[in-house]
């Protein structure tokens, strides 16, 4: 009788352990999700943040040509009004008006240019559907955003890929990446008031594939960092900004999704290189699956 209670006992004490644990898995897969949903969300923030600043600047001209040519009208207006308006008159007009015209064309179209490049990413980003598209204009593209950000803090962004590089593979994951490595760059890569250079380099491999290296002038990665680089919430500047699941999200995405390999090289005050391995042509083992949520154990 007593060996039974002793087993009741036992047993209970199991059950509501287990119960316990069990709470606490779903409370951190909970804050996991909230974190990587965290992480996401401050990644196309950063594009959208860089995509404003660079429609800016057409927009700006344009309106700035806009407001001449209003003027240049109200003037022709008037003289003509006045009954003082002289050939040479309509034709200085004729020609300002034939340059501010260009001038909208020119920013209009590259406004519009923008915005079509921004909602291809965004599409892209919003699944991880698979197509074939040309790197060299995608990385254009999915780049779009991060040289302004960079250039705000003096750095610059170098892209460079050779034409006829054709991917069979998950182009928004792809640019999620990218934006993951170079923010996370622009965050730790150097110090206050380093100027810095960030590069993007795309090279085709012997074999069937592509190598992509996000490299960087800064002040490189501690030797006792490096094996840890990965690991979901390591961060070396811990807050709410930084959780610490930029570059595990970009792990997962590259094996997972993209079917290839992502490593670092770096030494102090030697900058640091992410190493990009793709296939040409991913298959579609992972396509129909959520590659984040089903990574999370």
């Amino acid at each position: 009788m007593q060996n039974h209670l002793s087993l009741k006992a036992t047993a209970d004490s199991l059950r509501t352990t287990l119960e316990q644990v069990r709470a606490a898995h779903s409370r951190l897969e909970e804050t996991q999700q909230h974190l990587i949903q965290t992480e996401k969300m401050a990644a196309l923030g950063l594009l959208v943040s860089g995509v404003a600043h660079e429609i800016n600047t057409p927009v700006g001209v344009a309106l700035t040509a806009v407001s001449h040519l209003t003027g240049l009208v109200e003037a022709l207006s008037s003289q003509f009004h006045a009954g003082a308006i002289r050939k040479s008159d309509l034709a200085r007009f004729l020609e300002n008006a034939r340059e501010g015209c260009s001038l909208l064309t020119t920013n209009i179209v590259r406004t519009a240019n923008l915005i079509q490049s921004f909602k291809q990413v965004v599409v892209d980003r919003a699944g991880s559907e698979r197509r074939r598209f040309d790197l060299k204009d995608y990385l254009g593209d999915a780049l779009l955003g991060l040289d302004s950000l960079l250039r705000e803090g003096g750095h610059s962004l170098s892209v460079r890929c050779p034409s006829g590089i054709s991917l069979d593979s998950h182009p928004g994951p792809l640019s999620e990446v990218l934006s993951i490595l170079v923010r996370n760059t622009a965050d730790h890569a150097f110090g206050p008031g380093q100027n810095g250079q960030v590069s993007v380099t795309a090279l085709p491999l012997g074999g069937d594939g592509v190598e992509l290296r996000v490299a960087d002038d800064g002040k490189g990665i501690a030797p006792d960092h490096l094996p840890k680089l990965f690991d979901p919430f390591f961060t070396t500047r811990r807050g709410i900004d930084y959780p610490g699941l930029g570059l595990y999200i970009a792990f997962n995405l590259v094996t997972q999704v993209l079917q290839g390999t992502i490593e670092v090289e770096s030494a102090p005050n030697s900058g640091a290189t992410f190493i990009l391995r793709l296939p040409s042509a991913t298959s579609d083992v992972f396509g129909a699956r959520a590659p984040l949520e089903a990574s999370i154990p």
